[in-house]
């Protein structure tokens, strides 16, 4: 859908005049809305970053990241000149101590591989986002830790990489490798 809203003006359009009426009613900004208001002005890709991954007070909220991260990272490969909001919007969210704070920590590191895919992040940056706090899933932590340096032995982190260095049991490969 959000590939829809840069090649359809009118589509864009429509979602923007219904965003206006949601919210001139008291309800809060979709997000499509959102989307289509930063499709014309790149700063409002805060709006949608924060949307997606920072925003704890709606349902699913920041504990859902995966899927509002994915999509981050899928439009902005898609659209360079997006992909660089999206990563300053990233970078900055970083730095917000809400964000800091909140017990999510999926979202904190979707931040920081957003930001450093499209604006650049130093690797103690990196580093110190991922010995922050224990992710549930760890799917974004290992993007992030694939360029990155050492981490401290018994760190949550080299736990991660032991896992991650271990053959596959047979049932998770196809055939033909494992009976040769």
């Amino acid at each position: 859908m959000m590939r829809r809203v840069v090649r359809e003006p009118d589509f864009a359009l429509n979602l923007l005049q219904a965003k206006n009426e949601i919210c001139e009613k008291g309800g809060r900004a979709p997000l499509l809305g959102l989307v289509a208001e930063a499709v014309i002005d790149n700063n409002k890709w805060k709006d949608v970053v924060w949307l997606l991954l920072c925003d704890d007070t709606r349902i699913g909220g920041s504990s859902e990241s995966e899927g509002g991260g994915m999509a981050l990272l899928e439009f902005g490969f898609l659209s360079k000149a997006h992909g660089e909001f999206i990563g300053k919007a990233a970078k900055e969210f970083l730095a917000d101590p809400r964000v800091k704070q909140n017990r999510w920590h999926e979202a904190y590191h979707w931040l920081a591989l957003l930001a450093d895919e499209f604006v650049g992040l130093d690797r103690g940056t990196i580093r110190g986002v991922i010995l922050h706090g224990k992710p549930i899933g760890y799917s974004v932590t290992t993007a992030l830790i694939a360029g990155s340096e050492k981490f401290p032995k018994n760190s949550h982190v080299t736990k991660l990489a032991v896992i991650a260095q271990r053959p596959l049991p047979s049932i998770f490969l196809p055939k033909e490798i494992y009976r040769k």
